[in-house]
């Protein structure tokens, strides 16, 4: 929708690149989760982006780099509170201090 309300208000041109318009519209997760993200802001990354080799794998050392903390820490994580939630109230419960005076 960003895209469509910036060309409806000439704010931008209409991109005829196939290639850049799927790359804004394939960054719809980040569009939804906010903040919005109005093409007009990313037209300018998208003139003077330079692909490389150099940049591809540095896209795919931080992919390899991220999935990896998500298989170890995350999952891992996430079995540890699964058996949290699964406790009833009478297995949860809290140290007590006494305080002496």
């Amino acid at each position: 929708m960003s895209y469509t309300i910036d060309v409806y208000r000439g704010e931008v041109h209409v991109n005829r690149n196939f290639i850049e318009f799927a790359t804004f519209v394939t960054m719809f997760p980040q569009l939804v989760g906010g903040p919005i993200v109005h093409y007009s802001d990313v037209e300018t990354q998208f003139a003077h982006h330079q692909p490389g080799l150099r940049k591809l794998a540095e896209g795919v050392e931080r992919l390899v780099l991220g999935l990896a903390k998500k298989v170890v820490i995350a999952n891992t994580m996430g079995q540890l509170a699964d058996q949290v939630f699964a406790l009833t109230l009478q297995h949860l419960f809290t140290p007590s201090y006494r305080f002496t005076t």
